[in-house]
């Protein structure tokens, strides 16, 4: 292992890419609906300009479609936000298990990783690189990761690799929620099927109804995502012999709390 002094660029790539990803997908949802407030607004700088009545109504049909999305709070924007966010978790996971595996030999010799099985031909004919994802690969499917939820799913990966540990349940719950969310909005056509309604007994849902994600809901699950990968960074950081950073959340709009910082001790990025 590296020295203890600080932590290696290796082990912050993963988490400081997930961290980059996260930030594009809130920039993007803000910046989207900052321009259809814009464009909902349109006519009445159309109207005070005297434009042409072909422009001018136009420009009304487009800001009524505006003015319906504005009312619903955007579901279907969240919605696609979400399906972001999670990739964006799960990507981010992922990649810092190849990168600890790869620089962190030693995990190959622990008893969790000597169990795995996968087909040899296969893992002959790929190059270093892509042995290492493939491991990753059979590590997620035979510790049963697939058919776990929320964050479990993350947990049993990153266990074998001495990178799991204890997730709050306010966390664990609102992963959860996004995850069965993630999952209906792909594959059930945005409607709200079994496996949600009995999962998420507290959003109190309807089988069959509509699924809309809110902007209530969409800031908890940003807020969850940015918590998990804060708690990631804290267990690298503790690895490599390094204090954790102490952070606060933003406001939980489902309740009340502080805000978020994500400045460690020393004052250097993440």
């Amino acid at each position: 292992m590296e020295s203890k002094s600080t932590w290696p660029g290796w082990a912050r790539n993963a988490i400081r890419s997930g961290l980059k990803q996260l930030e594009r997908i809130e920039r993007f949802v803000d910046l989207t609906t900052q321009g259809l407030d814009m464009v909902a607004r349109h006519p009445e700088l159309l109207e005070i300009l005297e434009s042409e009545p072909a422009h001018l109504a136009h420009a009304q049909l487009r800001a009524a479609d505006v003015k319906g999305e504005m009312e619903a709070g955007f579901p279907l924007l969240h919605g696609q936000a979400t399906l972001l966010m999670w990739s964006a978790l799960e990507g981010m996971v992922r990649d810092l298990a190849i990168d600890w595996i790869t620089n962190e030999r030693s995990v190959l010799k622990s008893q969790a990783l000597r169990k795995i099985r996968g087909p040899l031909p296969e893992y002959e004919l790929l190059d270093p690189a892509e042995r290492i994802s493939f491991l990753v690969r059979e590590i997620d499917r035979q510790a049963e990761a697939p058919q776990q939820t929320g964050v479990a799913r993350f947990e049993r990966l990153l266990n074998p690799l001495g990178l799991a540990g204890t997730v709050d349940a306010p966390l664990r719950r609102d992963l959860q929620e996004m995850h069965h969310v993630r999952n209906a909005l792909a594959h059930s056509s945005m409607v709200v099927d079994g496996k949600l309604a009995s999962a998420c007994p507290w959003l109190d849902l309807t089988i069959g109804d509509p699924l809309h994600v809110s902007p209530e809901s969409f800031r908890v699950y940003s807020r969850a995502s940015m918590a998990y990968l804060v708690t990631l960074i804290n267990r690298v950081r503790v690895k490599f012999a390094m204090e954790p950073i102490t952070v606060s959340l933003p406001p939980d709009p489902r309740s009340h709390g502080p805000t978020l910082t994500l400045t460690p001790p020393d004052g250097s990025a993440p």
